[in-house]
């Protein structure tokens, strides 16, 4: 029985200080869920930039900038949730600029098709207003 007694500290102070020591999940957790969510921001953010939204959209490309290095700021400093949301915000703003610079280029695009039909419609015009012409100046020719 004495033995018991004796053991019964030993067990309880090996689990109070394993239980202690433990890993806690839940910040790894946190650490993985904001790295997904600074990827996703990351990769929004490249996404903006391949169609050139920081020069087509500069002023919204610039507030979700603003917002990522508040959110690198906040990571920083051990914010995780207020980082998180941060990231998430300015993945969003990204693809919103990426999505208006994406729909300013394809209707710069069309404008640029329409201009050049237009361009070669005038040319094939004054090449059959120049035919015209030459018919008409040897018409009057042979005629005189």
């Amino acid at each position: 029985m004495k033995k018991l007694f004796c053991l019964l500290p030993l067990v309880l102070l090996v689990c109070f200080f394993s239980c202690k020591s433990a890993p806690k999940s839940e910040p790894d957790e946190q650490q993985a869920d904001i790295s997904a969510d600074r990827k996703k921001a990351e990769e929004a953010m490249n996404m903006a930039k391949s169609v050139k939204a920081d020069v087509a959209i500069k002023d919204e490309f610039n507030r979700a900038l603003e917002i990522f290095n508040k959110a690198e700021s906040s990571e920083a400093s051990h914010s995780v949730p207020a980082a998180a949301k941060q990231y998430r915000e300015a993945e969003k703003i990204f693809l919103d600029a990426y999505n208006k610079a994406v729909a300013k280029r394809d209707e710069a695009q069309r404008q640029l098709t329409l201009a050049r039909e237009a361009i070669k419609s005038v040319e094939a015009d004054a090449a059959a207003l120049d035919q015209e012409q030459k018919a008409d100046a040897a018409g009057k020719g042979a005629g005189e």
